[in-house]
């Protein structure tokens, strides 16, 4: 089997932008010939050990390449029905890589010693180290700076009376808001478009007050 320095974390939510290194060596071979990875159904990779055995990969180069189908271009176009929550939601499939990836080490006949396969997930996005957060699939995060000293609270800029937009990721089949001046609630259907576990763009038509929404 595969050695990683690191086991890898496939719950993990992966930054496109970031450098995200993996080092990985046999657990058979001394003197392994070369090793290949394939992410998703894309060309193979073929990586030659260092003098010490390891093999080194960094997915950023080609999963951000991968990611950016259309060069961050901003198509959406909304249709706001106040009385049809389903009008609000809209996706961004753009946003998201999940690929299955793929190693192979071989020997010098150019024999597969060792196989591993990871189901990973990347997110268009980048973090600073100094901020840096790690997340993971299974939340769902609303991808604005959060309120200082705030884990689970952020302030989104708008003008009074008009829509606005704030963009999410999440696994969920709805998402819940709540206005937490007035504790109204609106539920929203994430699932209705086959848009479970993708990023989303949400509009919302705020009255000419100022609110902070928490989710």
């Amino acid at each position: 089997m595969i050695q990683f320095t690191q086991p890898i974390n496939a719950d993990r939510l992966r930054m496109a932008y970031n450098n995200d290194v993996v080092r990985f060596k046999s657990s058979f071979l001394t003197e392994p010939d070369y090793a290949v990875i394939q992410i998703g159904n894309g060309s193979t990779i073929r990586l030659y050990p260092s003098p010490d055995a390891v093999f080194y990969f960094n997915f950023k180069a080609y999963v951000s390449a991968l990611i950016n189908t259309n060069n961050f271009d901003d198509t959406t176009v909304t249709n706001l029905v106040t009385t049809a929550p389903e009008s609000f939601i809209y996706g961004h499939g753009a946003a998201v890589l999940q690929k299955q990836v793929n190693f192979w080490v071989y020997d010098s006949r150019n024999d597969i010693i060792e196989n591993d396969t990871q189901n990973l997930t990347w997110l268009a996005a980048t973090q600073q180290i100094g901020s840096y957060t790690p997340h993971t699939v299974n939340e769902m995060l609303v991808l604005s700076p959060p309120l200082p000293d705030a884990a689970n609270t952020t302030y989104l800029k708008y003008w009074e009376g008009y829509p606005f937009d704030m963009a999410l990721f999440s696994k969920e089949d709805t998402l819940t808001i709540t206005n937490s001046t007035n504790l109204a609630q609106q539920t929203f259907s994430l699932s209705a478009e086959g848009l479970h576990g993708y990023f989303l763009a949400m509009a919302v038509l705020m009255k000419p007050s100022k609110t902070r929404c928490h989710w």
